[in-house]
């Protein structure tokens, strides 16, 4: 699905447009569909993973439009920084990606405070969260 971006992404100012495709249950793509710079960054559902939850800041509910009485409902992703192996692969949980699909907007969290989400102030590596069976399928 193509979403418009509310905000841009720090590194990438010029880009307004990305789609989000979902690989499987746990992991998406995200690319740029303008911009000078194209790209694809790895999103893993953070749910998959751990207890996960924060409140969004309400500037960035504001530039979402959510409407709980529309029973506006998002999709929340994080951004993995893929290695070899894969369970090396690093997942960074203060920034998450918040998706409206009920008016295609989206935006990146960059506002979380450190103080209130201590469990997720580092980059962690995705085999913290993994159970022993799928990192040795992972392995093999």
């Amino acid at each position: 699905m193509t979403y418009e971006l509310k905000m841009p992404i720090l590194g990438f100012d010029d880009v307004t447009k990305v789609e989000l495709e979902q690989i499987d249950e746990t992991f998406s793509k995200l690319r740029s569909l303008d911009g000078t710079r194209p790209f694809e960054i790895t999103l893993v559902n953070p749910f998959s993973l751990c207890e996960y939850n924060f409140t969004i800041p309400t500037a960035d509910e504001k530039l979402l439009d959510l409407d709980e009485t529309r029973g506006d409902k998002v999709l929340v992703f994080c951004v993995v920084v893929v290695q070899k192996p894969i369970e090396n692969s690093i997942v960074n949980l203060m920034a998450p990606f918040v998706f409206n699909p009920s008016n295609a907007s989206c935006l990146q969290v960059t506002t979380l405070p450190v103080a209130e989400y201590p469990q997720f102030s580092k980059v962690q590596p995705l085999k913290e969260f993994l159970s022993s069976e799928i990192l040795q399928t992972l392995s093999k």
